[in-house]
């Protein structure tokens, strides 16, 4: 059925979105900035879009905020770099 697939779908997105997280944490580790950001925002991007699909998920809500948070930790970091 239709809300099956979707749900398959949302679950997909979901797993996408971990491992961009995931890919973020390494991309840091290795002090890689650039790559962190670029990932987080991917990851960011999928969580807005899941939100957008299930607005009521708190999950889906508590993943992003905590995307935001870590996004807004590498820009502090890039930007103590360039100072």
């Amino acid at each position: 059925t239709r809300l099956a697939e979707d749900e398959h779908k949302a679950a997909a997105q979901r797993d996408l979105g971990i491992s961009y997280g995931r890919l973020a944490r390494v991309a840091e580790a290795e002090g890689d900035l650039q790559a962190a950001r670029k990932y987080l925002e991917e990851e960011l991007a999928i969580g807005q879009r899941l939100i957008e699909l299930a607005p009521s998920s708190a999950d889906a809500r508590r993943s992003t905020a905590i995307v935001h948070y870590r996004l807004g930790a590498v820009y502090q970091e890039l930007q103590d770099e360039e100072n």
